[in-house]
């Protein structure tokens, strides 16, 4: 029992002081151009009709929803004409799993929520009929 705590308080004194160092040596102005490098990365990998590939092939869209959203996160905005085309790519998906239906819908809330609220709603309602009920061997969960 001794020897882990040990060796945790030998790493922490070890290292700590390291980890604190190269925290501070990182300006906001490296910050935003990793953030503008991915984006950009993000923008020449995207598809002609507005979907990343899908490497969770059972998620049709998920990849895509995650790409937008990460790109509406990083500052992109809505009419950028990638994020453009990843919102028609999106909205032309129907509902089909839980993954995809909720990164869609989180897209729609960062894009727009007053010009997406039908799709929103849409999808709110979908998650909420695959929810497990009381009598379900999991309530609650999806």
């Amino acid at each position: 029992m001794r020897r882990p705590i040990a060796l945790a308080v030998l790493l922490a004194v070890g290292f700590g002081p390291s980890v604190a160092s190269l925290r501070a040596e990182i300006t906001a102005e490296q910050v935003r151009q990793a953030i503008d490098k991915g984006t950009g990365y993000l923008k020449r990998m995207q598809r002609d009709n507005g979907s990343w590939p899908d490497f969770l092939t059972q998620y049709t869209g998920g990849v895509t929803a995650l790409c937008t959203l990460a790109l509406l996160n990083s500052g992109v905005e809505p009419d950028d004409p990638h994020v453009r085309r990843a919102l028609e790519y999106l909205r032309a998906l129907k509902p089909d799993k839980t993954y995809t239906v909720s990164l869609q819908t989180m897209v729609f809330c960062q894009a727009d929520p007053t010009r997406y609220k039908l799709l929103i709603n849409r999808n709110v309602k979908w998650l909420e009929s695959q929810q497990k009920r009381a009598s379900d061997s999991r309530p609650g969960a999806w």
